[in-house]
Formats: structure tokens, C-alpha cells, sequence
């Protein structure tokens, strides 16, 4: 049902809405390996280029892409059938069941972002599920099927891990919480996220070493302070002491903020 809602979307946004960040990933999936760069996740962009020379094996880079799309609508609706499946098992009541599918399936955010070409859905929905294997596993008694699932957390953290590049910050707290949340077993909970972060952070280097791709730039870590910077500077240029001036023009060259920012843009 998830699914299908999904469908008029689809033909809307035939075969794919490459917004924000997917147009540098799909330049660098479409020149291949030499031109990708880590400043995106490299298994996403990697994924962008096998639905790309699939779509050129068939004759068709927008069928390729329409692939892609959908790919990422049966991951996600499955995965929300997922949580509806838990929602109705956890409180016992059909309406509260009728009201997660609703909102999984009508609510228009849903719709536009699992058509969306970035790394936030497939991180998102992989977080989701990592999540919903957790409680899975905390109402499980014993036996093999706790096994599986704490292969199957680690194995799908890791994902979650190597398709966001500042997953490993969000993770990490959210580990804290989790193995103060988990009572029991808290032992391998804790080597268990552990694993995770290492197999995500070693992972992806070593990924990045396989592909022989270059390095994403600092520049974008440390956009907001330097944009600080350059609005006290030109806001408050006239109110600034000599020292101020010159700590702000060490950060900010002094010609950007008073000759080359254009705050309604830069804002």
C-alpha cells in the first residue's frame, strides 16, 4: 500500500529529482572512478553509478534513473512496513497501525524525498531500520534469533555509517543513549556500536583507498564560523577596534566582507 501510494509521485517526477547535492554525485558517477571524491558519501556515489551504466546498457540513462527511484521506494516502503508492523505489535491497536501507514504513505514529504537522488533517504531509511532491529532485539528473549539480529544491526549500521560522512557523530551519542536505554546486555551493546563506528569510519577509508578517490574539502566543516566572521564584520565594521579587526581579517580576509559578500545571497 506504501508502495503504491507512492506511484503518481513517481510519474510526476519521472525518473528522478536530482536536487541540492546530486548533481556533483552524478557528475562524478557519470566520468567514473578517477573523479570521485569523498566529500559524498563514495558508496552512494558509486550506487548513482551503477544505475547510471545500467540505464546505459539498456539505452536509456533516464531509465536508469527511473531504476534508481525505484530501488530506493521498495527499500524505504519496506522498511516502513517495517515500523508499521512494530507499531501494531508494541501497542496492540489496529487504528494506531492505520494511522503510521498514513503517514508513511500520504504524507507528501514521503513522497517527493524517497524520489530524491541524495544520500539523506537511503541514510535515513537504514537509520530507521537500524533502530527497529534494535527494539526488535531488546524484546527478543534468547536463542539464534538474537544472533541474527545483532548481525543484522551490525551489518545495517555499518550502512548507515558509510552512507552519511557525519553519521558517525549522530551515532555515536545515539549509542550513549541506547546502551543506557538497554538494561540488560549492555556489555554487547556497547561492543556492538563499538564495531559499528570502527566498521564505519575504517570502512569507508578503506573504500576510499580501493577507489583510489581524492579527499572532500574542509571548507564546508567550517562554513558557518567563517560566515560569523564575515557578518560581524560587515555589520559591525564601523564599531570594531583595531584588535577586532585584525582577528577577523586573520579568519575572513577584510576585501570579502567589505568589498564581495552579498548577504542576501550568502544568507
Amino acid at each position: 500500500m506504501i508502495f503504491a501510494s507512492w506511484i503518481p509521485a513517481f510519474l510526476a517526477y519521472y525518473p528522478a529529482i536530482m536536487s541540492y547535492d546530486s548533481h556533483r554525485q552524478f557528475q562524478e558517477a557519470y566520468q567514473g572512478y578517477i573523479w570521485f571524491n569523498s566529500h559524498h558519501p563514495l558508496v552512494h556515489t558509486f550506487l548513482i553509478r551503477m544505475f547510471l551504466l545500467l540505464g546505459k546498457t539498456i539505452g536509456s540513462y533516464e531509465i536508469g534513473m527511473a531504476l534508481y527511484s525505484l530501488m530506493q521506494m521498495v527499500i524505504s516502503s519496506v522498511i516502513f512496513a517495517y515500523a508499521c508492523n512494530m507499531v501494531g505489535r508494541l501497542t496492540k491497536r489496529k487504528w494506531a497501525v492505520g494511522v503510521t501507514v498514513a503517514f508513511f504513505a500520504l504524507l507528501p514529504i514521503h513522497q517527493v524525498l524517497v524520489l530524491s537522488v541524495t544520500k539523506d533517504i537511503l541514510f535515513t531509511a537504514f537509520f530507521l531500520l537500524l533502530c527497529l532491529l534494535m527494539l526488535e532485539y531488546n524484546q527478543t528473549e534468547g536463542g539464534k534469533k538474537k544472533w541474527l539480529l545483532l548481525a543484522a544491526m551490525l551489518g545495517v549500521g555499518i550502512l548507515v555509517m558509510l552512507f552519511r560522512n557525519n553519521a558517525i557523530y549522530a551515532f555515536a551519542l545515539f549509542a550513549v543513549f541506547y546502551i543506557i536505554w538497554s538494561k540488560k546486555e549492555r556489555v554487547i551493546i556497547l561492543l556492538l556500536c563499538v564495531v559499528i563506528l570502527a566498521g564505519g569510519k575504517f570502512g569507508g577509508q578503506g573504500i576510499q583507498m580501493a577507489m583510489d578517490a581524492g579527499s572532500g574539502s574542509k571548507v564546508e566543516m567550517y562554513s558557518v564560523f567563517l560566515h560569523q566572521f564575515t557578518r560581524v564584520g560587515l555589520y559591525q565594521n564601523d564599531n570594531l577596534n583595531i584588535e577586532e579587526y585584525g582577528i577577523i581579517n586573520r579568519y575572513v580576509d577584510a576585501i570579502y566582507w567589505e568589498k564581495d559578500y552579498n548577504p542576501h545571497i550568502a544568507d
